[in-house]
């Protein structure tokens, strides 16, 4: 909650008179998002008094108890140039005293404090940045690659790596069903904070009409930030139409090794008996009859 106080101090004649001029306050949103490597905004700004009656002679903003950025007697000063306020041109009138963090990072992460004095009293006022970085695209792959056959066991991977907070992969087949219940999926934090997810989704019998699977990445709020798809690389002779030409191509061959075959036993046959007949002339012809006289 915000804290406001004010004193006046005002002498007429002989009297010392203490009377409170208008309050003011800080109102500030509960908590900012920002992303990775991109501005984020601390919205802040004060209220409680008539803008032309307001001076603002003190801006303090603090993380963790230590100051980013301060205005003092008309100098900015902070130790980090991320921290700026969001209006370049901002001056004591201008009641918009909200910080802007440049090229966000994940230790800009936390709760912030905001104190101001102005003419009219002084507040402060906590706030807090939640930092959010988006998971990169994921990439898959399978064992085995290719040559893929009919109720082959196979193992689909998707990994993704760069997010935070952690987040999820779910897995869904080409007709939309979901698998993910039957994978297994890693989640690791890098050094840099950031997260790599690691899934693995096993298909005991690999079919050709389920070539297709799907991966998608959600974040720690379940929004689906990525998506891949991938497709299982059968065997060509596994094809029904590959196979059903190959088989023509077999039946084929299987018959004009036949045909050759049956004409070369016809032949040799045919010549059997031709060979058979001369010897049965032969042996007629050489024979001479009893009591016949030359």
């Amino acid at each position: 909650m915000a804290l406001s106080r004010c004193i006046c101090l005002a002498i007429v004649g002989e009297f010392t008179l203490l009377f409170c001029a208008a309050m003011v306050q800080l109102n500030c949103q509960h908590e900012n998002l920002g992303i990775s490597r991109q501005n984020s905004m601390i919205n802040c700004s004060v209220k409680g008094a008539e803008a032309s009656d307001v001076d603002i002679g003190v801006v303090i903003w603090k993380k963790d108890q230590s100051t980013v950025l301060m205005y003092y007697s008309k100098t900015i000063k902070t130790n980090d140039p991320r921290f700026q306020f969001a209006e370049q041109n901002w001056d004591t009138r201008n009641r918009n005293v909200s910080l802007l963090v440049t090229d966000t990072r994940l230790v800009d992460e936390g709760q912030y404090q905001c104190q101001v004095i102005t003419d009219s009293g002084e507040a402060e006022e906590y706030t807090s940045l939640k930092v959010h970085a988006r998971y990169s695209k994921p990439v898959m792959s399978s064992i085995p690659k290719n040559d893929i056959r009919e109720n082959m066991r196979v193992e689909i991977f998707c990994n993704a790596s760069g997010g935070y907070p952690a987040g999820v992969i779910h897995w869904y087949d080409q007709y939309n069903t979901n698998w993910t219940r039957s994978a297994e999926t890693d989640v690791v934090q890098t050094e840099d904070k950031l997260f790599k997810l690691t899934s693995k989704l096993t298909v005991l019998q690999a079919s050709s009409g389920f070539l297709g699977y799907r991966c998608v990445v959600l974040n720690s709020k379940r929004q689906q930030e990525e998506v891949a798809e991938y497709n299982l690389s059968f065997a060509l002779d596994n094809d029904p139409e590959i196979t059903a030409q190959a088989g023509d191509r077999h039946s084929m061959t299987i018959t004009a090794v036949l045909v050759v075959v049956g004409s070369l036993a016809c032949g040799l046959l045919i010549l059997m008996l031709l060979r058979r007949r001369r010897s049965q002339r032969y042996q007629q012809g050489s024979e001479v009859p009893a009591g016949s006289q030359f």
